[in-house]
């Protein structure tokens, strides 16, 4: 859309002090445009034109103007929410010149690209050796800890380095965690073993002989 286009239906007073508040007094906001051809409501699906392309649902659009009615305006932006709601937030909401504007497209087209989308992102950890996976691997002293790898692999199966997340892209890391135990006949490991139970009883009993005391005394204040 690169012509001179027709606004129509202007925002409401609240819409319009909020977007107003958001990028300045000089601009006015619209929920539909038209070229003559076709007609873009706010809440219909836009293919945005790019590196990569985007897709996202119109929230409304402004012009560079303040004006009180419908008319034809030059310069005007649309502003989306794009999606998916996962990757970006629901909150997200970007401006585009009409110019970008690519297709309108349905609910399926959105659908379809959304499951896409999704499939990109973070889904599992491959971990190699699978014998690792258990998270019960024990290397005695003097042993050599098997070689392994971690990596981050997403829904399609292929491994991830970035990932976008909240609108950007972000680099994925995996922290790897080595626990040195002591012998099993070392008195820390058996201390270190004391069940809850046994510190639950350990402390009600504490807790019963102070009780006792306050007992005692409460019957000397009476006397």
């Amino acid at each position: 859309m690169d012509r001179i286009i027709r606004f129509c239906q202007l925002c409401s007073t609240k819409r319009q002090a909020e977007v107003r508040s958001t990028y300045g007094e000089s601009i006015t906001a619209f929920e539909k445009i038209s070229d003559g051809h076709k007609t873009i409501e706010s809440g219909a699906f836009l293919k945005i034109a790019g590196k990569p392309a985007v897709i996202g649902q119109v929230k409304y659009f402004t012009v560079p103007l303040v004006v009180r009615q419908e008319g034809a305006y030059a310069s005007g932006r649309v502003h989306l929410q794009l999606l998916p709601a996962e990757v970006y937030n629901e909150t997200n909401l970007h401006t585009f010149s009409l110019r970008r504007v690519d297709c309108i497209l349905t609910d399926e087209q959105v659908q379809s690209y959304t499951t896409k989308e999704l499939g990109k992102l973070p889904s599992v950890l491959r971990i190699e050796p699978i014998k690792l996976t258990t998270g019960k691997t024990t290397v005695k002293a003097g042993e050599a800890i098997p070689e392994s790898s971690v990596s981050i692999v997403n829904g399609h199966g292929a491994k991830l380095t970035k990932a976008f997340f909240n609108g950007e892209k972000q680099s994925l890391t995996v922290v790897q965690r080595l626990w040195l135990l002591p012998p099993a006949d070392d008195p820390l490991r058996e201390h270190d073993s004391m069940t809850n139970e046994q510190i639950r009883e350990g402390d009600g009993k504490e807790n019963a002989r102070k009780g006792k005391g306050r007992s005692r005394k409460g019957r000397k204040a009476n006397h």
